[in-house]
């Protein structure tokens, strides 16, 4: 099977119902079917990025959490968009993991050389 660059982008925020932990699950899938998964966090899915999440009080599970486990999967393509960042006023410093950042053009770039798109 030949592998296809699959770019999942992540817009929601972690905890607004079940899309973020939903589209977690869906690309770690396609990385263990050794697809060239890339992952942009864009939007309010920056959010997701936040260090230190504690989501026992709502009773779900961590998103954090299980973007830990991007690196086990060989998922090592992970970027930020630099503009959601600003806007949200969220740093590097408070991120969990080790993100790429992108610009509109980069980011338009990198949409463009994906065979697939999946948005959540």
């Amino acid at each position: 099977m030949t592998s296809k660059k699959i770019l999942f982008l992540l817009r929601s925020a972690p905890y607004a119902g079940s899309k973020a932990y939903e589209t977690l699950e869906s690309l770690l899938v396609a990385a263990v079917f050794d697809q060239e998964v890339s992952v942009l966090f864009a939007d309010d899915g920056v959010y997701q990025l936040l260090n230190e999440q504690d989501p026992s009080g709502i009773g779900t599970r961590s998103v954090g959490a299980g973007l830990k486990a991007l690196s086990t999967y060989d998922v090592e393509r992970v970027y930020a968009s630099t503009q959601s960042l600003e806007e949200r006023d969220v740093s590097i410093t408070d991120i969990e993991l080790p993100v790429d950042t992108l610009n509109a053009a980069q980011i338009s770039a990198l949409i463009a050389a994906q065979d697939a798109v999946i948005s959540g």
